[in-house]
């Protein structure tokens, strides 16, 4: 934003309540969120898409592999990424177009029952963002294979009344120039906020 449209711009990151919460106060301009926001009020325009993965332990059988298949989740108790409904229902709804019939297991957004459910064999469906390490959690991530097409929309929301100038700017340069944000650039950003 600041490079291509010369516009100075504060980023913070949040859960999707906190953002949806920052949009409708006005103390956001614009949130970019994994999957597409369906709120009244909020405006939403697809801007990239990000790779969907699985989270499993790495003793896990699976763990050496290098990208999943639809078919692998036959025998797995799958459960959805915790408090990230718009993400959930965007993965969710490609994977039932795939054929992967997800009766999602409960869990929490809790270290202990990441790691109970983990540790029980368990997957848990998120975005594939190679620059997120997930090691914390004595887990990996492995990405759906590309032929799969297991991607959710990353999206640009902004309050649909009187959006700010430096908004609407950025819509018609993402719109006008095509540009797309891929899981590499979304690393890359990821692995220079560090």
């Amino acid at each position: 934003v600041r490079k291509n449209l010369g516009i100075n711009t504060t980023v913070s990151y949040g859960s999707p309540s906190q953002c949806l919460t920052a949009l409708k106060s006005g103390s956001a301009d614009a949130a970019i969120s994994l999957g597409e926001i369906t709120v009244p009020g909020i405006d939403c325009d697809p801007i990239g898409m990000i790779p969907c993965g699985i989270l499993i332990a790495k003793s896990h059988p699976f763990a050496a592999m290098k990208s999943i298949r639809v078919a692998d989740l036959d025998n797995l108790s799958i459960a959805l990424w915790p408090d990230h409904d718009f993400f959930n229902a965007a993965a969710l709804k490609r994977l039932d177009q795939k054929g992967a019939a997800i009766g999602p297991a409960p869990i929490e957004a809790d270290v202990r029952d990441f790691t109970g459910f983990l540790g029980s064999g368990g997957a848990l469906v998120v975005p594939y963002i190679s620059a997120i390490d997930e090691g914390g959690i004595r887990s990996v991530s492995i990405p759906f294979d590309r032929s799969e097409g297991i991607a959710t929309p990353l999206c640009l929301s902004n309050r649909s009344l009187n959006p700010a100038p430096k908004v609407i700017a950025l819509k018609r340069f993402f719109k006008a120039a095509k540009r797309f944000i891929s899981e590499s650039q979304a690393s890359e950003i990821l692995t220079d906020r560090k």
